[in-house]
């Protein structure tokens, strides 16, 4: 079965709190005998949606909704139930009355997911301590809040984006809008106060008038990307083509600018050819790695590089400029292909990874202490690259999907048989998906097929995965009859299967796709 759209996305932020305690006080197990497909997953702090398609008499006039499990303390699970009255099994967010309107996105943040509807109309709900629902106020909410973006020019909106405490949004006239936390600059308003309703972000231009130029008028913004502290967005305007900005905090030299100052309006990412654009952005707690595209497509990383995030064989340290690195150009060079991608490049807690979609070959670099560096690998750390060694025998084809948890990497492969799973790294609680049950509280340097027979097979053929993302201490994969499967860590039932027992091999999540 191939799937329209597949996205799974990974959310985990540091001082994690103690979840042993917690209990879950929702159990709906008849609650979903509807969806068809699984479309997008997102994972927050401690809860996860997903846009399911929807074949239910009881819904007839949608064609997607979305669905939440987990924690609902601050009323992540939008379903209109009592805070705190979490759930083990998935349950509908009670999204308006829509008339047939697509759910096109959803994005989660630390406790607050939001869902763009037709590429126009945006609803949020959840933890609002700082406003990022964007209502005007600072109260939590269990059910969706439509977002207004007060503008008269373009009430519309078309991107999505949730950092950790705060939103942005692009709208119809590609201008960005950010709301929430804001206690380092990360909304790029001008200033640091939090926000409870949306507000423009505040481009305060650097201008060389002795050189002729003057100021832009206004700008496109081609894509935005929010971390938990700092924020970068791709922008176009009169004088420039896809150019990178970023804000927030810069204390680690995340923004790029050339100095280690923060700033709560955007600045300039430095960059030494000036014929390139830039592709595609990826944000980390404390650094921050972006592709721009000349001849070839460069990966220049920069702010902090204490676990050799940047993997260019420099020293510990950082730099505040971005820095190219250097050997990705000859990584693939015994292939015999052109270096153009498209790449994958997951960042993880003190780890990063690169592959691309035209061969399976797959580099990862930093922390080493759990196996993250695959392939036997006995040093505790690499500021290089190492190749990731994905063999059973069969001949590999190409990547298809990699994701990085706290510890945890995974990867999915195409092979002459179909899709394979592997999984390599830290596995306390089960995140590795091994069927030993004695491997749990282990990890493993190599990589490990993951098996599916325990969790769906019908007439004798076991589903493959088809998307993957490691959480924190829990994984979950959309197979490809459209079903979600997890595993690991299950504190306030983040697996979705009606208990909160921890599992070591994947398990459907309710009835999820099925």
């Amino acid at each position: 079965l191939t799937l329209p759209f597949l996205s799974i996305v990974s959310s985990w932020y540091e001082e994690v709190p103690e979840l042993d305690q917690v209990t879950s006080n929702k159990n709906f197990t008849d609650s979903l005998t509807i969806g068809e497909q699984i479309f997008q997953v997102e994972v927050g702090h401690n809860h996860v949606c997903a846009i399911v398609s929807v074949s239910s008499s009881e819904y007839p006039s949608h064609e997607e909704d979305v669905y939440c499990w987990g924690s609902n303390y601050e009323g992540q699970l939008g379903d209109g139930g009592q805070s705190g009255d979490n759930s083990i099994t998935p349950v509908r967010v009670e999204l308006p009355t829509r008339d047939g309107s697509e759910i096109t996105e959803i994005s989660s943040g630390m406790d607050h997911t939001c869902a763009l509807l037709d590429g126009s109309y945006m609803w949020c709900w959840g933890g609002n301590q700082y406003g990022e629902l964007g209502d005007g106020t600072t109260n939590s909410s269990n059910e969706p809040i439509l977002v207004d973006l007060n503008t008269a020019e373009s009430p519309m909106i078309h991107s999505i984006s949730t950092g950790g405490d705060y939103t942005c949004a692009i709208n119809g006239d590609d201008i960005a809008f950010c709301w929430g936390r804001n206690d380092d600059g990360q909304l790029g308003v001008g200033n640091e106060n939090d926000q409870t309703t949306p507000d423009n972000v505040d481009f305060n231009w650097t201008i060389d008038i002795a050189a002729g130029e003057s100021n832009p008028d206004g700008y496109s913004a081609n894509g935005i990307y929010t971390g938990t502290e700092h924020t970068c967005m791709i922008v176009s305007n009169s004088t420039i083509t896809n150019d990178l900005y970023c804000w927030g905090n810069g204390q680690s030299g995340a923004l790029g600018q050339g100095t280690n100052d923060s700033s709560n309006h955007p600045v300039r990412v430095q960059r030494s050819i000036m014929d390139e654009a830039w592709q595609e952005v990826t944000i980390g707690a404390t650094h921050t790695c972006g592709w721009y595209l000349g001849a070839y497509h460069h990966l220049y990383c920069w702010g902090w590089n204490y676990d050799w995030q940047f993997g260019d064989g420099g020293t510990l340290g950082g730099t505040n400029v971005p820095t190219e690195m250097v050997y990705v150009e000859d990584l693939f060079s015994d292939d015999g292909i052109n270096y153009y991608g498209p790449f994958l490049l997951p960042i993880g807690n003190g780890n990063a990874c690169l592959g691309t979609y035209n061969v399976v070959d797959l580099f990862c670099w930093g922390h080493n202490n759990a196996g993250q560096l695959g392939s036997n690998f006995t040093e505790s750390q690499s500021n290089v690259p190492v190749e990731v060694n994905i063999d059973n025998g069969e001949n590999v084809n190409y990547l298809q999907d990699i994701s990085i948890g706290y510890g945890t990497i995974c990867v999915i492969v195409d092979q002459v048989s179909g899709n394979e799973l592997y999984c390599w790294g830290l596995n306390d609680a089960g995140e590795l998906g091994y069927t030993n049950e004695d491997s749990q509280d282990q990890y493993s340097n190599t990589s490990v097929l993951i098996d599916f027979s325990s969790s769906n097979t019908e007439n004798g053929i076991t589903d493959t995965a088809v998307a993957i993302t490691a959480g924190e201490y829990h994984t979950c994969a959309i197979l490809d009859d459209g079903s979600v499967s997890c595993w690991g860590r299950n504190t306030y039932g983040r697996l979705g299967d009606g208990t909160t027992t921890d599992r070591n091999i994947p398990t459907q999540t309710s009835s999820l796709g099925t």
